[in-house]
């Protein structure tokens, strides 16, 4: 958040008035500046798509699969973004995600 913003986000509470330092996502048009930030972030990374705070990486075969995976970590901490591993799920052939649902499916027509 700019600095010149954070009085904008200023709560008041019986203690006292308290304002964010950060954008939170109850705030209008948070969450698409975060998904702006991220797709900014993962763009030159192939078959690696962002969906709000999701990350899906669809390869063709393992070893293009790890050198995105090594991407998708490496590249965000240059952002000053860390990829929590225990929010992972690696090595599924299968994976239930909004684009299976039908959404999105012009960017897996080669899979």
């Amino acid at each position: 958040m700019n600095p010149q913003d954070i009085h904008k986000t200023a709560v008041i509470t019986p203690i006292g008035l308290f304002e964010y330092a950060f954008m939170t996502f109850g705030l209008h048009s948070a969450a698409q500046t975060m998904l702006r930030c991220i797709e900014s972030i993962i763009r030159d990374i192939p078959s690696c798509y962002a969906y709000v705070d999701d990350l899906l990486i669809a390869s063709m075969d393992q070893e293009s699969h790890k050198s995105n995976i090594d991407l998708v970590f490496s590249k965000p901490i240059e952002h000053g973004i860390v990829v929590n591993p225990q929010k992972c799920v690696f090595g599924q052939s299968e994976l239930k995600f909004l684009v299976f649902f039908g959404l999105f499916k012009e960017h897996f027509s080669s899979f």
